[in-house]
């Protein structure tokens, strides 16, 4: 991964994300990664309680998402400044 870009770096430094210990950021990214199992999971109970209904056939199921996460990269936590 390159650097980030100007603004990015800019915003960092206001921050002390930088200043995390690497070993909580490896316990941050677990309970990122727990949860978005959660969310698969979730997602898999609607997606079978749907094939079971009668509205399967006529249903367009649309899912879209973005991480929004740096989870320490760049010494950033999240893009919401962006």
């Amino acid at each position: 991964m390159g650097p980030a870009p100007i603004r990015v770096r800019k915003y960092a430094e206001t921050k002390d994300f930088d200043k995390i210990p690497a070993e909580d950021w490896i316990q941050i990214r677990k309970y990122y990664c727990a949860l978005c199992t959660q969310v698969d999971a979730s997602i898999g109970n609607i997606l079978d309680a749907l094939d079971v209904s009668p509205f399967a056939d006529d249903t367009l199921v649309v899912f879209a998402s973005d991480h929004g996460e740096h989870m320490g990269d760049h010494g950033m936590h999240g893009k919401g400044h962006l």
